[in-house]
């Protein structure tokens, strides 16, 4: 249970294994300033959520060509972050951070504008999806990447404009 804010400090390797379970409770968000590497597996995938619907999310700034790997991973139930002097529109934010998703899940955010927002970063998202979305549910922005086989449903649940997907000024 993570029930404050949890800042990472740059210059380390944040690593979760199969079957890690992280409840973001009480307003906390994940503020990284490192690669985060999540290996879960199909059978004991990581899970991050909020059962009290209060969590903030996951920030990911400044980690260059140190990549975040999120393997298997359960998103589910998170909102934005904010109460740091800023507030991000997006549950999940990458910022000039190279980030790879494969076979994880995007569920039931709500409060944000996006639910994974990649911004001036290198990317792949595959074989993943992302399910009832606020609003958006991917938002690339200024990137560079791949997405492969991944699954959208019922995006823009609450806000009718939201996008399954939604790229500016990205390859």
């Amino acid at each position: 249970i993570i029930n404050k804010d949890m800042i990472l400090p740059p210059e380390y390797i944040v690593k979760s294994l199969p079957g890690t379970q992280l409840n973001l409770k009480n307003g906390a968000s994940i503020v990284s300033y490192s690669p985060l590497k999540f290996y879960g597996t199909e059978t004991n995938p990581i899970s991050i959520q909020s059962d009290d619907g209060m969590g903030r999310g996951i920030v990911v700034l400044n980690t260059g060509k140190s990549a975040s790997k999120f393997y298997h991973v359960v998103f589910s139930n998170l909102s934005r972050p904010k109460g740091f002097g800023w507030s991000l529109t997006s549950a999940i934010t990458f910022y000039e951070s190279e980030v790879h998703v494969d076979k994880s899940s995007f569920l039931e955010n709500h409060d944000s504008d996006d639910y994974l927002n990649i911004f001036r970063s290198d990317f792949s998202i595959t074989r993943s999806k992302f399910s009832n979305s606020f609003a958006d549910a991917l938002d690339i922005d200024f990137s560079n990447g791949n997405i492969t086989d991944v699954l959208f449903l019922e995006c823009g649940t609450k806000d009718k404009n939201g996008d399954c997907l939604d790229i500016s000024g990205s390859t």
